[in-house]
């Protein structure tokens, strides 16, 4: 009789120690960090233009290095490396089918400028910069500054087709 109650403790205490472990998981499941690495290929992936939101870039790639909230300032820079031909947005023209694949909302063409801008850098993205132009709350386009770390960039499927 003794036995057969130890045997339904152990067997209680098993059964509580697994609820608690999968009530663990799961909790660390919901609160995971979501971010995404900053990299060329994973903005690819993950931004459509005219429907990413500022809060979208903030929940997968951080905070921005900097936020440049002065419409003119944003419309000189879009202008400048919309017509600049050179440097990396450039490359991957040429060389790859990146803003052939790059998403967006619908075919409709919006003209307007953008109000805005956020800066990112990151270790896993080998350029200098992205720069994404902010239109009424949305990413509205975005630019790469230039090729810092090659060993890094020859790690992404875009910039390793690029590089020298």
């Amino acid at each position: 009789m003794r036995d057969k109650n130890l045997i339904w403790n152990i067997a209680i205490l098993l059964f509580l120690l697994i609820i608690t472990l999968s009530g663990g998981i799961m909790i660390l499941k919901y609160y995971k960090n979501d971010k995404v690495e900053l990299t060329v290929a994973s903005i690819q992936e993950n931004i459509v233009l005219d429907k990413t939101t500022t809060e979208d870039l903030e929940k997968m790639f951080g905070e921005p290095s900097k936020v440049v909230n002065n419409s003119k300032k944003a419309k000189n820079e879009y202008d400048y490396w919309e017509n600049y031909e050179g440097g990396t947005d450039y490359s991957l023209e040429m060389m790859t089918n990146y803003w052939d694949d790059l998403k967006y909302k619908d075919d409709n063409i919006n003209y307007d400028s953008p109000t805005s801008y956020y800066d990112y850098k990151g270790k896993g993205l080998g350029l200098e910069y992205v720069r994404f132009y902010i239109r009424n709350e949305t990413v509205f386009y975005l630019h790469f500054g230039s090729i810092t770390n090659k060993s890094v960039a020859k790690k992404d499927k875009y910039l390793r087709q690029i590089i020298d």
